[in-house]
C-alpha cells in the first residue's frame, strides 16, 4: 500500500449481553440463594478493501465476546441433551447459531425479524406473550416476552412458563 491509497473499511457488529438469574428455595443467612450468569454474545461481519486486497467475511461470525464459539456452544448443549431457554430477542441469537438444525422458536409478531429467521432456516411459530414455543427435538424453549408484551404482568407469565419448562427438560 502506498501513499494516497484508498482504504475502504466496513464493519457491522451486533451485541447482546444475556443475564440469566435463577433463585432456589434455599436460604443462606436468611437470604434467597440464587445464581447469575451473564453471557455477552457478538455477531460480526467485517469487510476490508485495500488496493487489490479484498477481505470479506461472507457470513457473520457468532461468539461470546471475542471468542468465535457461539454456534459450537449451543450445538454442544443440544448434543448433550441440555435445554436452552431464550426470551424476547434472544431467540434470534440462538437461531443464527443453530440455523443448520432448523430449530422451532418464537420472537413474537415482528414480520421483519420473522422473515430474517425463516430465510436462514429457522422455523417460527406465532406465540402469545403469556405462552411458550417448545422445540422438543432440540429442547429449545422460547417466549416473545418484551417483543410483544403490553406489560410485565403478561410477560412474566410466559417467562415463568419458559423457566418451568426448561427445568422440566433439564
Amino acid at each position: 500500500m502506498g501513499p494516497g491509497e484508498k482504504v475502504d473499511f466496513g464493519a457491522e457488529v451486533f451485541a447482546q449481553a444475556h443475564r440469566f438469574i435463577y433463585f432456589t428455595e434455599k436460604k443462606i443467612l436468611g437470604a434467597d440463594y440464587g445464581m447469575r450468569l451473564i453471557v455477552p454474545i457478538v455477531a460480526k461481519n467485517i469487510e476490508i478493501k485495500v488496493a487489490d486486497l479484498h477481505i470479506d467475511s461472507d457470513q457473520s461470525n457468532i461468539g461470546f465476546g471475542d471468542k468465535q464459539s457461539g454456534a459450537a456452544f449451543f450445538e454442544e448443549l443440544i448434543e448433550a441433551g441440555k435445554p436452552i431457554g431464550a426470551l424476547c430477542i434472544a431467540p434470534v441469537t440462538v437461531g443464527m447459531a443453530l440455523k443448520e438444525k432448523g430449530p422451532l422458536m418464537t420472537v413474537g409478531k415482528d414480520e421483519n425479524v420473522i422473515g430474517a429467521l425463516t430465510t436462514i432456516g429457522v422455523k417460527h411459530r406465532l406465540c402469545a406473550v403469556d405462552d411458550i414455543t417448545v422445540d422438543e427435538a432440540h429442547k429449545i424453549v422460547t417466549t416473545p416476552a418484551y417483543m410483544i408484551g403490553p406489560g410485565i404482568r403478561d410477560e412474566s407469565m410466559g417467562i415463568e412458563k419458559l423457566v418451568k419448562k426448561v427445568l422440566t427438560l433439564a
